[in-house]
């Protein structure tokens, strides 16, 4: 039987010591082979430098030259009760689409801070949109404490402005921890430098959090990924969003409501009997369904909302200008659908949380808003907060991702 998982994002300003933090954890919890260990001294060797356990998660070339991390970055451990994903993500603001790409995955988040530099833009940025992406298992990390000689003074007030800060884009955290992450104080053993702290070490806050765990009793959302033509019978294939199917199970196709058997499920193993949220299969159905791309298989008796408008919290991540009026293409779940922008409400500078205009004519780069999508087609969505995977969007120009966004 398998144990269950966790998978957490790491987000902070560049240089507050993301990949230090994790470096550290997984070898002070034994997660690193002797191999790896010499690895990471040849690579400090050659570039004439002490151990920095930061080599652990910036593995590429250019990250090491730049000691920028560039791509979010997955890393595997396993505790006696639980297995742990650690996703790193980057701190730069020209990487914040991979920054949210990471933290889409993870259903909480080590939000880390520089106590000597303080709270900053970017500090704003990565709180917004953890809480903008749903995350609401948070632990805050003040990290590099030796160089503020760990004094509970400097801390508390680091503290006060993390605490302030959170409650301004209503998000709750678990824990306000002090660590020197290069020192390993606080992250898995308790540090001698602040005994005026007697709260959980990272691992032990860690392993408060809830992990991750299919909900069955939400009703199906299974989107069509792609259909293949296997031995003269066509086989869709997609990633269970919601809820669980069953081979022989009746359900509903989204759009449209036609009712289908699924007549059998499958991996590369083989057949298999049924599949829940999270895992990806291929499927076929008997009757007259015809599959394609972007459509999706439902309960029965309950399918997702199908609008020609719908309104997304959105965050801009172009240098372009979203302008009010424009066409652009929306992504939600396998769907891909031309809309227009026909409305931008709220507009919000996410560095400093200041409403700049409630009825906008356009989003800049890193700007917030309440858009409004028009398209000529429905759209099939849920609430974010209510089936991730159908109220989570990206929008495109072209080839390229401009936004991303959830829908409330």
């Amino acid at each position: 039987m398998s144990k269950e998982h966790l998978k957490f994002v790491v987000v902070g300003s560049v240089d507050h010591g993301k990949s230090t933090l994790i470096g550290r954890f997984l070898y002070d919890t034994g997660s690193l082979s002797e191999a790896q260990m010499d690895t990471i001294r040849k690579l400090c060797g050659d570039n004439d430098e002490a151990v920095e356990f930061a080599y652990v998660l910036d593995h590429l070339e250019e990250e090491r030259t730049k000691h920028v991390t560039i791509d979010t970055t997955q890393t595997f451990f396993s505790s006696e009760s639980r297995d742990y994903v650690i996703i790193d993500a980057p701190g730069h603001k020209e990487f914040l689409k991979n920054m949210i790409t990471g933290a889409s995955q993870a259903s909480a988040a080590l939000l880390l801070l520089d106590v000597d530099e303080g709270v900053r833009q970017q500090t704003r940025r990565h709180a917004y949109m953890v809480r903008l992406l749903g995350i609401k298992q948070l632990v805050v990390v003040l990290n590099k404490m030796d160089r503020v000689d760990f004094r509970q003074d400097a801390f508390d007030r680091a503290a006060a402005d993390m605490t302030e800060l959170l409650g301004r884009v209503t998000l709750d955290q678990l824990a306000v921890i002090p660590v020197a992450a290069l020192a390993g104080e606080n992250v898995v053993r308790r540090s001698e430098e602040m005994p005026w702290y007697d709260g959980p070490t990272v691992i032990e806050a860690l392993d408060l959090l809830h992990a991750d765990v299919a909900d069955e009793s939400l009703p199906l959302r299974l989107p069509v990924q792609d259909v293949y033509e296997i031995d003269g019978e066509k086989v869709a294939v997609g990633k269970v969003a919601s809820g669980k199917i069953s081979a022989g199970q009746t359900v509903r196709l989204a759009p449209g409501g036609q009712e289908v058997k699924v007549a059998g499920l499958r991996k590369f193993e083989g057949p298999i009997a049924s599949a829940s949220a999270g895992e990806s299969i291929g499927f076929t159905v008997s009757g007259n369904g015809r599959l394609t791309r972007g459509q999706t298989l439902c309960s029965a008796d309950d399918v997702p909302a199908q609008d020609t408008s719908v309104t997304a919290h959105v965050f801009w991540m172009s240098p372009q200008s979203l302008r009010k009026g424009e066409r652009i293409a929306l992504r939600l779940a396998t769907q891909e659908i031309p809309c227009v922008a026909e409305r931008i409400a709220n507009r919000m500078n996410a560095g400093t949380l200041a409403i700049l205009d409630a009825d906008a004519d356009e989003l800049a780069n890193t700007e917030v808003a309440e858009v409004t999508l028009t398209a000529d087609e429905p759209i099939q969505h849920e609430s974010f907060t209510r089936i991730a995977e159908m109220g989570r969007l990206v929008l495109m120009r072209g080839p390229d991702i401009v936004a991303g966004g959830i829908l409330t």
